[in-house]
């Protein structure tokens, strides 16, 4: 009768540390197992103990023994090995029956000598099941009197209990990760959100809805007549009628609206959820101010969410991870632009489908676990680095525009911003790149920077551009580098004009443009002069050589059968700049070579010193 009410206490007992043992606050999962594991080795009043988790859960690997520092090296290891190849064996029979294994007459090892010998006495092997699956075990060995039912059953709870723990812990982590993530992303795209609970009738508005819409309140839960302070009188009614649409239908609603203070142009973006009788039960939406992108179509449209609480319960967690991706992935859905994340290193972790279908490719796969900069076209490399580098040292610089390599080799011009990552402690994580393909804005500017030095009839350079080329070259001029310059007239060129209109004169025009551009060389340059009257800059030329271009472009005209007119002539006036001399110096001597050809007769080249005839 002692020994049974003895046996209780102890019981009791077991159970009370039991509880403690969960109680324990640990810094990392780690040493809340190692924790656990020391108790365990002491409940049961054990030597040595081992604890593993399998499937999804990281490995966690302790050994522990109440005596082994006291052995020699070479006994410490032999302990061990014995330990665990006893321990593997018992783990293929508990894999077997799904259940606890109690083996209390291990023999001794006869093999080492007497003062190495290491004997295990008795183990057992309790597994942990989660759906008749077995997710992790212990192993424990040497108690004195052997293993009996109230260590399983104590040794079961304790792991059951260990186990939610765990698992509890590593979804915690991992909601707490996302949950940094998606408020930088937040931050960085400057969109609000709210959400309606339509079973409680809260109505939450985050940061950013309250800045958008410069109120004087906390974030937080806000009352509903809170639209009549921002919506405009006149927008009110269209977009209620949008919002009861979406709740009706359990769909979406998109729409736009004035604000009544600063007179802001707002988009919303909504979207109703049901249970599962299709009875709706939240609408989650996104505001943004699109004021500037209606004057500014290469404004970034960014995506931002925010978590709505934290969970403890695993079943809770869960179901809050679950959400939140999927109102994480509706947000970038929606965006325009791209999203990347990638490690501290570079590496890409993470792409929105925009940002594939931007960069070329076909799947994430084919991004994911590369160096960023491998997509950064050598000419950018540098100045990517650079921005990258004051980014880390603190100093946000904004959009920078890049020009990328597609999957194909062709290229495209991207506009990103970009933000550091980090975790609860402030430890840098890695980096947020939102991004825009502005290719097409890219190439506009470029045809219009074109535009302004080009001829709109025959797409020669104007005199604009020739005065930039001539002044630049005026510059760079010295003793051992030459320059002339060919003033081309086409002869009788008024007379196209009175006989067959101006249609066919601009024809005439075009065609003798293509002719000479044909006929010069990579490094001359070519340009319009006014009317019908041409240039063209000979770099590094004398008059010698300037004078045979010149004979070989008109002999060229002279024999070219143009339509409606048939045949026309060209008169050339060739001079050379001279040291000491201004552009306007050999201007003024090609021109009154020009005169002079057209005196003599037309259709044929003179220079500043004589003249030839064809």
């Amino acid at each position: 009768m002692v020994e049974t009410k003895n046996q209780v206490e102890k019981n009791e007992n077991r159970l009370r540390q039991l509880v403690d043992v969960l109680r324990q606050s640990s810094a990392s999962i780690q040493s809340f197992v190692d924790y656990t594991l020391k108790q365990a080795i002491e409940l049961t009043e054990s030597q040595m103990g081992y604890i593993t988790c399998c499937d999804d859960l990281p490995e966690i690997f302790s050994l522990n023994s109440g005596w082994e520092d006291d052995l020699e090296d070479h006994v410490r290891k032999a302990y061990k090995e014995m330990f665990l190849g006893k321990h593997l064996q018992m783990l293929e029979k508990v894999r077997k029956i799904c259940k606890p294994v109690v083996v209390n007459d291990f023999k001794l090892d006869s093999s080492l000598k007497k003062s190495q010998r290491i004997e295990i006495e008795n183990m057992m092997v309790v597994p942990v099941l989660r759906e008749e699956k077995i997710i992790g075990t212990i192993g424990l060995a040497n108690r004195s009197g052997g293993f009996g039912e109230a260590e399983v059953l104590h040794m079961t709870l304790l792991m059951e209990a260990v186990f939610n723990v765990v698992t509890v812990r590593q979804a915690r982590n991992e909601l707490e990760q996302l949950s940094n993530r998606l408020k930088l992303a937040t931050r960085v795209a400057k969109i609000g959100v709210f959400d309606w609970d339509m079973i409680s009738d809260q109505l939450v508005f985050d940061e950013q809805m309250i800045k958008i819409f410069d109120l004087d309140i906390e974030a937080g839960q806000v009352d509903h007549s809170i639209w009549e302070q921002i919506i405009h009188p006149d927008d009110i009614d269209q977009v209620r009628r949008e919002i009861n649409s979406a709740i009706i239908n359990i769909g979406e609603c998109e729409t736009e609206f004035r604000t009544l203070s600063k007179k802001k142009q707002i988009r919303i973006l909504a979207t109703v959820s049901a249970d599962e009788n299709g009875r709706p039960i939240r609408m989650i939406g996104a505001n943004w101010d699109i004021t500037k992108e209606k004057m500014d179509l290469n404004k970034l449209l960014e995506s931002n969410f925010r978590l709505e609480e934290e969970i403890i319960e695993r079943s809770y967690i869960e179901d809050a991870l679950r959400v939140s991706e999927d109102k994480f992935k509706t947000i970038i859905d929606t965006s325009p632009d791209g999203i990347a994340i990638t490690s501290m290193e570079g590496i890409v972790e993470f792409v929105t489908d925009r940002t594939v279908e931007m960069w070329g490719y076909d799947s994430q796969e084919e991004i994911l676990g590369r160096n960023v900069m491998e997509f950064v076209h050598e000419s950018y490399l540098e100045k990517a680095i650079y921005f990258i580098s004051e980014m880390l040292r603190g100093h946000l610089t904004g959009a920078a525009e890049y020009l990328m390599i597609k999957k194909d080799g062709s290229h495209f011009y991207s506009e990103a911003n970009a933000n550091i990552l980090r975790d609860k402690d402030g430890n840098p994580t890695g980096i947020l790149y939102i991004e825009r393909d502005v290719t097409e804005r890219h190439q506009m500017e470029d045809e219009m920077k074109e535009m302004i030095h080009k001829d709109q009839l025959t797409g020669l350079y104007n005199r604009r551009k020739i005065d930039e080329v001539l002044i630049d070259n005026e510059h760079s001029m010295t003793e051992s580098r030459l320059l002339s310059v060919i003033m081309v007239d086409i002869d009788f060129f008024k007379k196209v004009n009175d006989e067959h209109g101006h249609l066919i004169g601009d024809e005439v025009l075009i065609a003798v443009s293509r002719l000479l551009e044909e006929g010069i060389r990579h490094m001359d340059v070519l340009g319009r002069w006014g009317g019908e009257e041409f240039i063209i800059i000979c770099p590094d030329t004398d008059l010698s050589g300037a004078h045979q271009l010149a004979e070989k472009l008109r002999l060229k005209i002279a024999d070219y059968e143009f339509e409606a007119v048939g045949k026309k002539t060209c008169s050339f006036g060739v001079a050379q700049l001279k040291e000491g001399e201004t552009v306007d110096d050999v201007l003024s001597r090609s021109d009154s070579a020009l005169y002079l050809a057209k005196e003599m007769g037309r259709n044929r080249v003179i220079t500043e010193e004589k003249f030839y005839t064809a």
